[in-house]
């Protein structure tokens, strides 16, 4: 083999990183972006319900699966704050306006559906803004047992956002898809849940809307931070580099 095949093929190698993709690893929560449904987290959430235009819409939830497999050594949680309804369509679907969604990775795994708090008590790993496409039907006011809620989300920041911010939503150039099916349980004394703070007459905040889908976008592994493999296979093309060349 020619000194200039050797030198192409230990670049290459060192540069390509010398193997297919593996799955990522970001904050002790991992998914495979080259895999079946590169990013295709299913979710349970409960939020407030909506019963007249200018209400508020607080939430908060889990992420149990990406791709059909346990998020990590880290559980992956969420808040939502700051949704507020603007309108109500013709079909009765509500719409609203703004809205942050919050992600927590968090290796106590002390997550506890009843206790709100225990989605927040982690590390901030991914931000988005909730685009003003989130619509559903609000189930108090409609007395339907359960309807959809979609929407899509724009990442603005956290540990994970290089890897989510990728704009690959069709037209609306989100990062995040979200879809739900969303039932009521207020009137269900055993499932609704308070907090101490709230906008509700006896002083407590009612989640009183389960619901569970799913939450996808196309992420990448192509970021501008290298990897240790990278570094470590960029080292060794560079020793041996060396001693091709003085061969």
């Amino acid at each position: 083999m020619s000194k200039q095949m050797v030198l192409g093929l230990v670049l290459g190698l060192s540069v390509t990183g010398g193997v297919g993709a593996v799955p990522i690893s970001v904050g002790g929560v991992t998914w495979d972006p080259d895999g079946f449904g590169d990013f295709s987290a299913s979710l349970s959430a409960w939020s407030t319900d909506v019963s007249a235009i200018g209400d508020t819409i607080s939430g908060y939830g889990e992420i149990e699966k990406i791709n059909g497999y346990a998020t990590g050594p880290n559980q992956l949680t969420f808040s939502v704050t700051g949704v507020v309804v603007d309108g109500v369509t013709v079909g009765g679907d509500f719409t609203t306006t703004g809205g942050l969604v919050t992600f927590y990775s968090d290796a106590s795994n002390n997550f506890d559906f009843m206790n709100p708090g225990t989605a927040m008590d982690g590390s901030v790993w991914l931000t988005a803004m909730l685009n003003d496409d989130l619509n559903g039907v609000a189930l108090a006011v409609a007395g339907v047992p359960s309807a959809p809620v979609t929407g899509t989300l724009d990442v603005t920041g956290g540990i994970a956002a290089p890897y989510f911010d990728t704009n690959s939503i069709s037209l609306s150039l989100a990062d995040l898809k979200l879809d739900l099916i969303a039932q009521y349980i207020g009137n269900n004394p055993a499932l609704e849940i308070h907090t101490a703070v709230g906008f509700h007459a006896d002083g407590d905040l009612h989640y009183t809307r389960q619901a569970g889908g799913t939450l996808a976008g196309d992420t990448t592994n192509e970021v501008p931070t290298p990897q240790p493999l990278a570094l470590l296979l960029l080292g060794i093309g560079l020793l041996a580099l060396r001693h091709v060349s003085s061969a």
